[in-house]
C-alpha cells in the first residue's frame, strides 16, 4: 500500500466515524434534513470566499476564508431554521424555507463571482460531490482533530446529551435552550466542513444517516448506538476506499454511500426475516 492510498484510507476511516458517530445524534434528534440544509449551506460561503480571493488577489487566504465564510453561512442557514421554529413555523416549512433562501443566494453569487472566473463547474462538482482521491494530510488533520474533540467531549458530557437529544424539553424547563441550540448549529457546521475534501455535499447526508439506520435495530442504549454507527461508518468508509482504489474503477465517495445503502438494505432485510422467524415460533 503506497503513502498516497494510505491517506485516503485514514481519512476515509475518521470520516466515517465522525459521520456516523454524530449521524446517530441527528438521527435520534430527527434533524437528518437539517444536516442536509446545513450542507447545501455552506455553499454559498464557499463562492462568496472564493469570489473575495479572486477580487482582491488573496490567494494565501483560500483555505481560512473558505473556512469563516463557509461556517458563517452554514451557521446562518442553520439559525434561520431555529427562528422560524421559534416562530411557530413547523419544522418542515422552516426547512423549506432555508433551502430556497440558501439556493437563491448562492446562484446569485455564483452568477456574480463567475464575472472574476473564481468559480469553475469543474469547483463546484468538486464541492459536491468530493474527491476523495485526492486526499492529502493536510486535508485530512482537520477531520482528525475535529474527531478527537468530540470523542473527548462525547466521553464526558453523554449523560446531559442523552438528556438532551432524547427529552429536548428538558432544556426548555432548566433555561438553556437557545445555548445548546448555538452549540448543536456549531458542531453541525463544523462537522460538515471536516467531511467536505472526502464525500462532498450531496453524499454528506448519506454517509450521516445511514450508518445509524444499519445499527438502530439491533442495538440497545444511547451510547451503545452512538459507538455503533461510529464503528459501522468508519469501517464501511475504508473498506469503499480500498476497493475503489484497487479493485472496482468507481468513484470513492459514490461507493462509500452504495456500500452503506447496501448495508442498510441486508440489515432492514435480516430484521424482517428474524421477526418472521420468531412470529412463526411464537405461533
Amino acid at each position: 500500500m503506497d503513502y498516497n492510498t494510505l491517506i485516503v484510507l485514514i481519512g476515509l476511516l475518521t470520516t466515517g466515524v465522525l459521520l456516523g458517530g454524530f449521524g446517530a445524534l441527528v438521527c435520534l434528534k430527527g434533524e437528518n434534513l437539517t444536516a442536509d440544509v446545513a450542507a447545501h449551506g455552506v455553499v454559498s460561503g464557499v463562492v462568496a470566499s472564493q469570489g473575495i480571493v479572486a477580487l482582491f488577489g488573496l490567494a494565501w487566504l483560500d483555505v481560512p476564508l473558505l473556512w469563516v465564510f463557509g461556517f458563517a453561512s452554514s451557521a446562518l442557514t442553520l439559525g434561520f431554521i431555529f427562528w422560524a421554529r421559534g416562530r411557530g413555523y413547523s419544522a418542515g416549512a422552516s426547512q423549506a424555507l432555508a433551502i430556497g433562501l440558501a439556493y437563491g443566494v448562492t446562484l446569485v453569487l455564483m452568477s456574480l463571482v463567475q464575472g472574476f472566473g473564481a468559480f469553475s463547474t469543474k469547483g463546484l462538482t468538486t464541492l459536491l460531490l468530493g474527491d476523495a482521491a485526492t486526499l492529502t494530510i493536510g486535508r485530512v488533520m482537520p477531520a482528525l482533530v475535529v474527531l478527537i474533540i468530540i470523542a473527548a467531549v462525547f466521553a464526558v458530557l453523554r449523560r446531559g446529551l442523552m438528556n438532551w437529544v432524547l427529552d429536548p424539553q428538558s432544556s426548555t424547563l432548566h433555561g438553556n435552550q437557545q445555548t445548546l441550540e448555538l452549540i448543536w448549529i456549531g458542531a453541525t457546521v463544523i462537522v460538515v466542513l471536516t467531511c467536505l475534501p472526502a464525500l462532498g455535499l450531496t453524499l454528506l447526508v448519506g454517509g450521516m444517516t445511514l450508518p445509524a439506520l444499519i445499527v438502530r435495530p439491533w442495538v440497545k442504549g444511547f451510547v451503545p448506538l452512538v459507538m455503533a454507527s461510529a464503528i459501522v461508518g468508519g469501517v464501511f468508509a475504508m473498506a469503499a476506499g480500498w476497493l475503489s482504489a484497487g479493485v472496482l474503477p468507481l468513484p470513492t465517495g459514490a461507493l462509500v454511500i452504495v456500500s452503506l445503502g447496501v448495508g442498510w438494505l441486508l440489515s432492514f432485510m435480516l430484521v424482517r426475516c428474524l421477526g418472521i422467524i420468531r412470529l412463526d415460533h411464537a405461533a
